[in-house]
């Protein structure tokens, strides 16, 4: 069985040459089970073999103390000795390794005549201290031996595969996981025989999240392990990108959902698209919906997603505005290796691909570039991506949800969006009225966002004057719910009193009123708008509620009271 001792027993031989060499004794080193692991002069060729029974190294090892012996044989320490009546000693000098308050070996020197007797009798106190310290430079060793053993055994534990190579790529450790993974001897492998040529490259040059497109494609995470300024090692952590692919699901799936209970507001119209987006939540089908900014579009699209069949997978938001065009079809897409200057190594994957037996959400679909909106279309109809540089098709499952402010017919009209992709994503068109037109919500979502923001900042401000409200209910909310709730949090940072007064509100509601007349004292704008003004406002909410479909014109006539023939003659009279 071999021991902590044995197992550094090479570097323990130089350790005793090297002291022989410096001192002029001969040296030995034995484990706690007396087996003699390192040693020079007459006992170097009995390394492998067990010292004698009861010997004074044996003492050391059961006593934790060191011993000095100045006449072998004779010595009260060395009557139980099994080699007692032929030992060849003249003196003797050991000392105890102890790693973590364990004996687990001891060091000693060995004198076999007169003159090395002298040289250990006499800087005995020198020599024993030395000893002590040689002891604890065995016992660091032992002792980081230990702990790498501690550390294979749990890499070896976990699941991750894990790759140790050095700066040139050369693999100098795996866990199991990794040989597994891998299932090829790794001996004298090079990264790149493993995962492809350029990973190694991308490495050296400071990338630390790779993916690899060779037979089996990985994803890479990279850790380099430093000494001072230089890199020594890198330890790689890999993961099969259908791993990845999985877990992301899993992790979005897991997330707190968000569902229609979500959706504040009881207005009629709002609580229409809701049940229709309930009723349309289980199909396959594509869902548009239509809102100004700050609607909740995201919020509607999210709870379809909750109420889904792929509640337990990703839903994965993309903002078309947000993302410059050309990056955007990378980043639906993905890309492969090379496919342009600043590409990541080994390539990376898209939101499609991410989205798979998901749900995409594609917010501000009307700033799609026209060449995006092809490929687009492409995708929904084949069910299957192209990486930008790549060649082979990868099948997708993905349910989408797209999302607009924009007026996408008139885009039609005006040839800026395609109308046959216009017609793939409009299959089930979902309106989100703005605040404006839900005046009645806007005591109760304000109250809402009050109570939240006080908890959140720790103020007691217990409710909205009546100036304050009437000042809401005023404002048309061009921001809608988000500017709503911006201003009710910036008036509870200001707020100094019990009450929200009217002063505490953002300027920009509280000038949304214009200039003159006063409520209850507080100056106000009569606020009186032409019967035309009021005319277009009315129609343009329908527009919002509606929609200018077929149906929804005729919705929109019957609401408003008119025929569609006149509705016709207001949208050009009024530039709508």
């Amino acid at each position: 069985m071999h021991s902590e001792i044995s197992e550094i027993a090479l570097m323990l031989q130089d350790v005793v040459q090297a002291i022989h060499s410096v001192l002029g004794v001969e040296v030995t080193i034995v484990d706690r089970q007396g087996l003699r692991v390192a040693a020079t002069g007459l006992y170097g060729h009995e390394v492998g073999r067990k010292i004698a029974v009861g010997s004074v190294f044996e003492k050391s090892v059961h006593t934790g103390q060191p011993y000095i012996i100045e006449a072998p044989g004779k010595d009260a320490a060395c009557l139980t000795c099994g080699d007692r009546s032929r030992c060849r000693e003249s003196a003797e000098v050991c000392s105890p390794i102890l790693v973590e308050g364990a004996v687990v070996g001891v060091i000693g020197l060995i004198a076999f005549d007169n003159e090395e007797k002298l040289k250990l009798l006499n800087q005995r106190g020198i020599l024993l201290d030395f000893l002590d310290k040689m002891g604890k430079l065995i016992a660091s060793k032992v002792a980081e031996n230990r702990r790498n053993k501690e550390l294979e055994v749990l890499t070896d534990a976990i699941e991750t595969p894990i790759l140790s190579i050095t700066p040139n790529g050369a693999v100098v450790g795996a866990n199991d996981a990794a040989r597994r993974l891998i299932d090829v001897p790794l001996g004298g492998l090079v990264l790149d025989d493993i995962l492809g040529s350029g990973i190694l490259k991308a490495i050296q040059g400071g990338s630390v999240a790779l993916e690899s497109m060779g037979k089996r494609r990985y994803s890479i995470q990279v850790h380099p392990v430093t000494h001072g300024l230089e890199t020594v090692r890198y330890v790689l952590q890999l993961r099969p990108l259908k791993d990845v692919i999985r877990q992301f699901n899993k992790m979005f799936s897991e997330q707190q959902p968000t569902n229609f209970e979500d959706i504040l507001g009881k207005d009629r119209a709002l609580q229409e698209a809701i049940d229709l987006a309930k009723r349309v939540s289980k199909s396959k089908s594509t869902v548009l919906i239509l809102g100004e900014s700050g609607t909740g579009k995201e919020l509607f699209a999210r709870s379809i997603h909750s109420e889904s069949d792929r509640k337990d997978r990703a839903f994965i938001p993309v903002n078309c505005a947000a993302i410059p065009e050309a990056l955007l079809e990378s980043e639906l897409f993905g890309y492969e290796e090379g496919a342009f200057t600043g590409a990541v190594s080994g390539g990376r994957i898209g939101r499609f691909e991410q989205a798979h037996r998901g749900t995409l959400f594609l917010d501000e679909i009307g700033d799609l570039p026209l060449h995006l909106q092809a490929k687009l279309l492409r995708v929904l109809q084949d069910q299957q991506i192209y990486k930008v540089g790549g060649r082979g098709a990868i099948p997708v499952d993905v349910r989408l949800i797209a999302a607009t402010n924009k007026p996408l017919e008139e885009m039609v009209r005006e040839g800026e969006f395609r109308e046959d992709l216009y017609y793939r994503i409009n299959v089930i068109p979902l309106h989100i009225p703005p605040l404006r037109a839900r005046k009645s919500d806007l005591e109760s979502l304000g109250t809402i966002f009050l109570k939240k923001h006080c908890q959140r900042l720790g103020k007691q401000v217990e409710k909205l004057s009546n100036e304050a409200l009437w000042t809401i209910k005023r404002y048309d909310w061009p921001g809608n719910v988000r500017e709503l709730e911006n201003a009710i949090e910036y008036a509870v940072h200001v707020s100094s009193g019990e009450t929200l007064k009217v002063m505490d509100l953002p300027k920009r509601v509280r000038q949304g009123l214009g200039a003159g007349g006063t409520v209850q004292g507080v100056e106000v704008s009569t606020g009186i708008k032409s019967l035309e003004d009021l005319e277009a406002e009315e129609i343009q909410k329908a527009i919002l509620l509606y929609g200018k479909t077929k149906d929804g014109i005729a919705a929109m006539a019957t609401a408003l009271g008119i025929s569609r023939a006149t509705l016709y003659r207001k949208f050009k009279a009024y530039g709508l």
